[in-house]
């Protein structure tokens, strides 16, 4: 799935979100920045791809986003993700998870660690955390594998244009999954959930995002919408 040339706004598809508090304003912006830095790269590839061909897919937008006021400091962004294809070029997200995880005497990618806690801290770009934490790492490294497997085609741009459908369900586990796990980033709640095609007053752990009228991917639906509660029968993706 390509990214639209067209600016990402999150805030065209929530109900009421100019009186939203500044929290969740902050939530917006990142779940902005993310779709429009990266929502031209798939799932599979964002986690897959070796540093050497995946940073000069990202690296052209980086000024876009900051011409919208979604980076600060773009040439610090510039300089942390050039220094994972430097320091990391032929690994990706799942070779350095999986050599934390499997190979007790290979070196700690401090480098990578670094690069990849700044940008979310500093600059509010989520990528996979690297974590020195071997529970952490393993769990960072399952959803990894979720995402790859369930939602591989989908990308921090599709997450908020696929419309919520029955058949979506192990994908969106699977996402959910991995936000809770700190591997991608889904922006703030917001209190509302999605009802068939339109955001409802909903729990405050809920997120609801309509894309053309309708409910999207990301989105929490109501426990009544598609019978795809996470209490509902097994996902398949673990």
């Amino acid at each position: 799935m390509q990214q639209s040339s067209i600016r990402f706004e999150i805030r065209k598809g929530i109900k009421g979100a100019h009186k939203h508090n500044a929290m969740i304003q902050a939530g917006y912006d990142t779940a902005d920045r993310m779709a429009n830095l990266l929502g031209h790269i798939p799932f599979a590839d964002l986690f897959g791809q070796s540093f050497d061909e995946l940073i000069p897919r990202i690296l052209p937008h980086v000024d876009r986003v900051a011409g919208y006021g979604l980076i600060s400091e773009p040439e610090e962004v510039t300089e942390l993700l050039c220094s994972l294809s430097c320091h990391h070029g032929g690994e990706s997200f799942v070779t350095l998870a999986d050599r934390i995880c499997d190979d007790d005497d290979a070196p700690f990618p401090s480098q990578a660690r670094v690069a990849v806690g700044e940008l979310w801290c500093c600059h509010g770009i989520r990528l996979p955390d690297i974590s020195a934490n071997y529970q952490n790492i393993l769990d960072v490294r399952q959803s990894i594998r979720e995402v790859m497997q369930h939602a591989g085609d989908l990308s921090y741009r599709a997450i908020w244009e696929v419309p919520l459908r029955k058949d979506m369900k192990t994908a969106r586990i699977a996402i959910r999954r991995a936000a809770d796990r700190h591997v991608i980033h889904l922006g703030l709640n917001n209190g509302l959930c999605c009802s068939t095609s339109q955001c409802v007053v909903g729990n405050s752990a809920d997120l609801c995002y309509t894309y053309t009228g309708l409910c999207v991917t990301g989105s929490t639906n109501c426990s009544s919408h598609l019978a795809i509660a996470e209490g509902d029968a097994d996902c398949g993706c673990c």
